[in-house]
Formats: C-alpha cells, structure tokens, sequence
C-alpha cells in the first residue's frame, strides 16, 4: 500500500500500529534495501495468479497461504515506502491498481468455479448459494472498476505510472495524488477475507454464500469510499472558486 491516505488520524494509528512495534522499522528498511515498495505492488498479481493455479488443482490450502502472500505484499508495500521515505504518486497508483487487479483475478476464476457448478448441480439450495456469490462478486468487481476509473482517465493514469519516483526525502507533490480513505481500507480487508475463505474452503456452497454477502458489503464500501471522493473534490473546487 504504497500511498498516504485521506483517513482519520485514529484510523490511521490502528491500521498502522504493527509498523512501530519494536524492530519493525528497521526491519522495513532492511526490506526496503532488498525490493523497493514498487515490485512488492508489482508481485501481489501474479502471486495470486500461483493461489488461483493451486485452487484450480484442488490444493486448497495451499492456494489459501498463497492468497495470504500476497495480501502481505498489500500490506508492506506502503510500510516499506513509509520506512525508506519513498511514498510517490506512482506508487500510490500501482498499489490501488495491484489491489484490484489481484482481486479481480481471484474473484473471476471463483465466478467461473461456481458458475460451473452451478450448471452441473441439480439441487435447488447449493444453486441459490452459487449463484448468490457470483452476483456479489460481480458487484464487487464493478464497484472496483468504477472506482480505479474516478482516480483518472486510462491516459492520466498511464502517465503517472510513467513518470520518475519521487526522490528519497522529498516531499510528494498534492496534484494528482491518488487517495484512499477508510471506506477502501475496510472494503479491501472485508474483500481479502472473502477471497482468501474460498480459496481455503474449496468449492462448498455455504461457504460461497457468505462470500457473496461479504463482497455485497465490500462493493457497497467501494461505493461509499467514490462517494466520498467525489464530495471531497467538489468542496476543494469550491474553496478554489471562493
């Protein structure tokens, strides 16, 4: 998470208590010496890519603590930015962009699991519980499309993730900058827990249900969160007029 978000200060200090346990910064630099906060972005995609080719042959837990590697990935990324004091713009961008093209990879193929199922299964509950999901799942995936596209055209997005990091130390520039707030913070833990839940529980109908519901409450945060945004922005155009 390589990026300063728009929240709390008290949100801020809970979500990122574990960087200042005793350690943990230096630890983070040292990390931050080995792979810079960009590439830990860059992994979360294709390590989830690995937990949806072991789900796919029915390594379960396996994919299930893949999954969990890259959310850690979604973790460091930002505390290794913070510790090392390379927060950029670039990197904010390819963090949200990470986030959601990891998700999305992993909320597809479980779409496609449980529409197979589906359409094998002549049961009537395990069919509603299936189908439950993919509707919250395609939900989740439009509220996330829908909100990486606020933060900027294909275009403007493109030439950020173009342009130089910002150097170590210096201040990152407020044009442009793509902000989170707390609404997102709880939407992508609400989404990873879901995921990481059907990985570990294979291809049971309950389990899916619950996922769905979850990702119903993830892509209504998703929602809020662009909301948000969007009111933020048009109170800083506002003050700019006045």
């Amino acid at each position: 998470m390589a990026s300063e978000e728009s929240v709390s200060p008290s949100a801020t200090s809970v979500l990122r208590a574990w960087e200042h346990l005793p350690g943990m910064q230096r630890a983070l630099r040292a990390v931050g010496k080995a792979v810079s906060s960009d590439t830990l972005s860059l992994l979360r995609i294709p390590v989830t890519a690995v937990a949806v080719a072991l789900d796919a042959a029915s390594c379960h837990a396996s994919a299930a603590v893949t999954y969990g590697a890259a959310v850690l990935t979604d973790m460091g990324d930002g505390a290794v930015a913070r510790a090392t004091k390379t927060v950029s713009r670039k990197g904010m961008l390819l963090d949200t962009l990470c986030d959601k093209g990891g998700n999305i990879t992993a909320l597809v193929y479980h779409i496609a699991v449980q529409v197979h199922a589906l359409v094998a299964s002549s049961e009537a509950l395990p069919a509603m519980e299936r189908a439950a999901f993919a509707a919250g799942a395609l939900a989740s995936i439009t509220c996330n499309i829908r909100s990486q596209l606020q933060r900027g055209t294909i275009r403007e997005q493109a030439a950020i993730l173009w342009e130089a990091d910002t150097p170590e130390g210096a201040a990152v520039p407020s044009a442009g900058m793509i902000q989170a707030n707390i609404y997102g913070k709880l939407k992508q833990i609400i989404e990873c827990v879901a995921i990481g839940a059907l990985f570990a529980a294979g291809r049971e109908p309950v389990v899916a249900a619950g996922a769905g519901a979850t990702l119903a409450v993830s892509a209504a945060l998703t929602e809020m969160g662009r909301r948000r945004r969007e009111a933020n922005s048009g109170q800083r155009q506002e003050g700019a007029i006045h």
